[in-house]
């Protein structure tokens, strides 16, 4: 009995340390870049996957090294991607990923540093995230302009000539602050009417990507209407991006032979089932 409270210390001691790693966001790639913005960090990216086994073993040793824990929390805003998840399969197009794990640096600006293809020891990865912390590269991009103060009532003073009309303050000059934003787009929405055909091109669960996604497919397919469905997939807000609107199966399918000769997938849908 006088043993358990050192062995209850020990098993708390002992939980401490293994839940100890990396503290990745919860948010994709435009995420970690609007957080690194504000707050002048460097911010990499950590593509892996499930099946991945090297992935999981950098999770095991590099992810709870804590050193490397240390050195993320104080400089970087660290993200993970799964290439195999929604956001994931557009950012591995999107940035080219071929081998597993990849790892890409980036400034607070969003520019990338320096992309590695392979697992990262503890001792590799203080290394590469070292290397690139340059105080250059870790501006304040993103600035929250701060509030006026209020304004205090002050009493006339009396003179015993008239004073000359006091000649009013030039406003000041509002400072430009600079967004690390994604992108700035232009659409039109439109209710569409849930009858015939389109394909779909992707599945987000990142808005952001739902907008590079279309605009990428107006610039290909001109002409044809770009339709985003919401839905709810488990606990996550998701988009489905379609493009083409048909009013017959066989039209829809010789569009999405198109895309496909293009180098794209898709899967024709009935917009009858997404009403």
């Amino acid at each position: 009995m006088k043993n358990i409270p050192i062995l209850l210390f020990f098993l708390f001691l002992f939980s401490e340390v293994e839940a100890a790693k990396v503290p990745f966001i919860d948010g994709g790639i435009y995420m970690a870049k609007e957080t690194a913005g504000r707050e002048g960090k460097l911010f990499f990216v950590d593509f892996y996957a499930s099946w991945c086994a090297p992935c999981q073993i950098m999770d095991e040793t590099t992810f709870k090294d804590p050193a490397v824990i240390a050195y993320v929390k104080k400089f970087y805003v660290p993200v993970k991607v799964d290439i195999d998840d929604f956001d994931g399969i557009a950012y591995k197009q999107q940035y080219n990923i071929k081998v597993l794990p990849t790892t890409l640096v980036f400034n607070s600006k969003g520019e990338l540093l320096e992309r590695v293809e392979e697992a990262l020891s503890p001792t590799k990865m203080l290394k590469l995230l070292k290397k690139h912390n340059k105080f250059y590269n870790r501006d304040v991009v993103i600035k929250t302009p701060k509030k006026a103060p209020k304004k205090t009532y002050t009493p006339p003073v009396r003179h015993t000539k008239p004073a000359a009309p006091a000649q009013p303050k030039a406003k000041p000059k509002k400072k430009k602050t600079t967004s690390a934003g994604s992108g700035l787009y232009r659409f039109d929405v439109k209710k569409e009417n849930a009858a015939g055909y389109s394909v779909q091109v992707g599945v987000y669960a990142d808005y952001a990507n739902v907008l590079q996604q279309t605009s990428r497919m107006q610039k290909k397919y001109k002409g044809q209407p770009m339709l985003v469905h919401i839905a709810t997939l488990g606990n996550k807000v998701v988009y489905r991006l379609m493009v083409g609107s048909f009013t017959n199966k066989n039209s829809a399918d010789k569009f999405l032979s198109k895309i496909k000769n293009n180098g794209g997938e898709g899967v024709v849908k009935t917009l009858e089932e997404l009403n």
